[in-house]
């Protein structure tokens, strides 16, 4: 079973591909997304998240790249 999701933003740091103990590959990256709503009192709030994401195999060696 997995989950899928979409983000759209600025990579916040750049990718590092350290290998696990049995030689697989595992990426490491952040996305930050920015979002901007309406606070309690009617004024407008921008918000940035910053999202960590790892990869594992052959997809964290074309995250790397």
């Amino acid at each position: 079973m997995f989950h899928q999701i979409t983000l759209a933003g600025n990579l916040g740091h750049y990718p590092e591909m350290p290998y696990t103990q049995t030689g697989d590959a595992v990426t490491n990256l952040s996305v930050a997304t920015n979002r901007t709503y309406k606070g309690s009192i009617c004024e407008q709030v921008k918000e940035t998240i910053c999202v960590w994401i790892s990869v594992c195999r052959k997809q964290a060696e074309a995250c790397n790249d």
